[in-house]
């Protein structure tokens, strides 16, 4: 969104649309209050979880997460999708599907080694594994 708000501004100097000084007023503003946030989500976990969202799984061993899907306003199409772009062809070979922080999709395949940390720890995975198909 901030990259969006930058752009935008710098158009409307460079067409002229927006005197240079209230564009570079603006570009100022969008930048302090990118850091202003930044700063403050961490600093605090209680304004880190207000600022930012968190990862949310959206397909979890052979389910597709409804209500998370719902939530997320994401399709099962797009994650099939995102699974072939991958290169993925069956479903029966993903572990899981996650939304990140900054809104895109991962893919985490199956692994075949037992043990250790996950990167899937710091997600809520609902009991039953998963939300039934759709």
């Amino acid at each position: 969104m901030v990259t969006v708000a930058l752009g935008s501004t710098l158009a409307y100097m460079m067409l002229a649309m927006v005197p240079l000084v209230e564009g570079v007023m603006v570009l100022f503003l969008i930048i302090a209050l990118q850091y202003l946030f930044a700063k403050l989500a961490s600093t605090s976990d209680k304004m880190e979880h207000l600022i930012n969202s968190s990862p949310r799984l959206l397909f979890y061993k052979g389910k597709y997460l409804k209500d998370n899907m719902s939530t997320e306003a994401i399709t099962v199409d797009e994650i099939n999708a995102v699974v072939r772009q991958e290169g993925i062809e069956r479903l029966d070979d993903v572990l899981a599907v996650v939304i990140e922080l900054n809104g895109e999709i991962s893919v985490i395949k199956k692994s075949d080694t037992k043990g250790g940390k996950s990167s899937l720890d710091d997600l809520d995975i609902p009991d039953g594994q998963g939300g039934g198909d759709l």
